[in-house]
């Protein structure tokens, strides 16, 4: 790449104009080159993008440059996930996420994405979390129980999402599962019993919490939600097929929908 050229992709690359910026990416990754110097310090920036396109385009030119190899830009954007600016911190994470770099440089941001009121950031940051948890539950499944106990309401339906499809199935989670099902939250209820109903076999107790949100949670939703969940935890449970049948008669169409996923749940499982 002669000089001239690097210099207009650098001007491009650190415009105020996002469109000007996200088309120095895409010369970039058309026809990608190692980078280095000013021009790697412009890729890494756009990282921190107020775009999501931009972040996922940086990280695009990232891999096809091979850059995301080289020990020094991965060293970079560790430090990066320990620096002042959360957008950066988000952008670094994301970029080693997806390029399957994993370290616990990455918890700290994930854990603040999870919480994010953005919607594609948070699940973004889900999707990653949930791989890094795979590979490195021991570093990963702390730091989400960490969150669980201490977050707010948005991280810690979040962290149940993530744990349900981790799936480690151990007791601790299990019991993590069935304390949220008391959560002031609505949300985060939820969030538990959709956790609680990916565990097999159900933990000792479930069905009996179950039961019971059932009958005392103030929102019609989450009944609703509990309802249906009897048919993973009320297998060969009397009580559950009564409140299941007592369902099926209500006068709310939700309700009688929940119990008829219920008994198709059951049924299957017999047939099973």
């Amino acid at each position: 790449m002669n000089g001239e050229r690097a210099r207009d992709l650098v001007a491009g690359l650190r415009s105020s104009e996002p469109g000007e910026r996200l088309h120095a990416l895409d010369r970039l990754a058309a026809a990608p080159r190692p980078l280095r110097g000013d021009l790697l310090d412009a890729v890494l920036a756009c990282l921190s993008g107020e775009t999501k396109v931009l972040q996922r385009r940086a990280v695009d030119v990232l891999r096809l440059t091979g850059s995301a190899k080289r020990l020094d830009i991965v060293a970079r954007l560790r430090a990066a996930c320990d620096g002042g600016d959360p957008s950066l911190r988000w952008g670094a994470a994301y970029a080693l996420g997806s390029l399957g770099v994993f370290s616990p440089a990455l918890v700290t941001p994930l854990m603040e994405a999870l919480a994010q009121r953005d919607g594609d950031r948070r699940w973004a940051a889900a999707g990653l979390t949930v791989a890094y948890g795979h590979a490195h539950a021991e570093v990963v499944v702390p730091a989400l129980l960490t969150a669980l106990a201490g977050g707010g309401s948005e991280l810690r339906k979040m962290v149940l999402y993530v744990l349900r499809d981790l799936s480690p199935g151990t007791p601790e989670i299990a019991a993590a599962f069935m304390r949220s099902l008391a959560d002031p939250e609505r949300a985060v209820r939820l969030a538990a019993l959709s956790a609680l109903c990916r565990l097999d076999p159900p933990p000792h107790g479930a069905c009996d919490l179950v039961l019971r949100v059932i009958r005392d949670d103030p929102d019609l939703g989450v009944r609703r939600a509990a309802t249906s969940a009897l048919g993973v935890v009320g297998r060969s449970v009397a009580a559950a097929r009564e409140v299941i049948d007592e369902a099926s008669a209500s006068p709310d169409e939700g309700l009688r929908r929940a119990a008829d996923r219920a008994r198709r749940r059951l049924g299957a499982d017999a047939l099973g």
